[in-house]
């Protein structure tokens, strides 16, 4: 259990590290999110454009 606590703590730079990790994994997901939904946007955009009016997802 200590050797736990010692990899949260990372020598005492854990306050540091874990948050730009999470802040790192968070910038992430968004970017990922927005390339989903930006994706879906202009799939929708083409359709209408082909006149086909399905949504394909």
């Amino acid at each position: 259990m200590e050797q736990l606590r010692e990899f949260w703590a990372m020598g005492g730079h854990g306050q540091y590290v874990w948050p730009a990790f999470g802040l790192a994994f968070g910038i992430l997901l968004a970017m990922a999110l927005q390339s989903w939904l930006l994706r879906r946007r202009l799939r929708q955009k083409l359709a209408a454009l082909q006149g086909d009016t399905r949504d394909e997802t």
